[in-house]
């Protein structure tokens, strides 16, 4: 039999060992609850941040706020296979290069015209110019004509501009597909997400675009494409069996 004695140490150190096991469950729960409050004040302090010293990489930073979901739920449809997604940043970022390119040349272009129109516009002494003979206003008067059959075929345009505005021109949709950046033995269906992504976010970027100018513009553009690559990997994470290559790889590394 049990003696009386061990049966009090035994239930002593029953004790103790649920004593300890509280201890230890206070102690995890305290570490817990410090490290929520450390994080959730590294968000707050990220969420808060101080603006950046450069003008353009805080318009950056607004237009990715509007985007971002955007094109990383996009990205996230491509799950047949890796080559969609590759496909589908390589011509992401191509529509963004270009897009970027040509409104850098059509700045460049107009400031460039407005510089040589105001060399070419001549100073002229100011003249009073001469009152037309007033008798003069008669013959124009016999020169204006009223042509009713031309009003009558206004009238037939208008009603066929309204009977073409009734029926969209898909085939006038897939010829603007076609004329897209289409880059070699990329996936077909890649790119076409990545069109259809881009004409949903491109009027955002050219509004932010438009609004600086210089080195602003050159970072603004450099850290856009950085910025998308880094979303590109995020959304691979995401997705049902990643893919090691995008998880890891910037873009410039893939291969289609």
């Amino acid at each position: 039999m049990i003696s009386r004695i061990q049966l009090i140490k035994e239930e002593m150190l029953r004790d103790y060992i649920r004593k300890s096991l509280k201890q230890k469950d206070r102690l995890v729960e305290q570490q817990e609850s410090q490290l929520r409050s450390v994080i959730q004040k590294m968000i707050s302090e990220a969420t808060e941040a101080d603006p950046s010293a450069n003008t353009g990489i805080n318009v950056l930073e607004e237009l990715l706020n509007n985007i971002a979901t955007q094109f990383k739920d996009n990205y996230k449809m491509l799950t047949t296979e890796p080559s969609e997604r590759i496909s589908f940043i390589k011509h992401f970022i191509a529509f963004v290069n270009d897009t970027l390119n040509q409104e850098k040349m059509n700045d460049e272009a107009a400031d460039l015209a407005a510089v040589n129109m105001a060399d070419e516009i001549p100073v002229e002494d100011s003249v009073e110019e001469p009152v037309e003979d007033i008798e003069n206003l008669g013959d124009l008067e016999e020169e204006i004509t009223v042509s009713v059959g031309d009003e009558e075929n206004s009238d037939d345009d208008k009603s066929e501009d309204k009977e073409a505005g009734m029926f969209p021109d898909i085939d006038k949709d897939k010829d603007e597909d076609e004329s897209w950046i289409n880059i070699e033995e990329c996936n077909p269906d890649g790119r076409a997400r990545a069109i259809l992504a881009f004409k949903d976010i491109k009027k955002k970027i050219l509004d932010a675009y438009s609004t600086i100018g210089g080195k602003n513009a050159e970072l603004f553009k450099k850290y856009l494409i950085k910025n998308l690559d880094a979303y590109r990997k995020q959304a691979e994470k995401e997705i049902p069996n990643p893919d090691d290559d995008l998880a890891n790889l910037d873009y410039t590394e893939l291969k289609c």
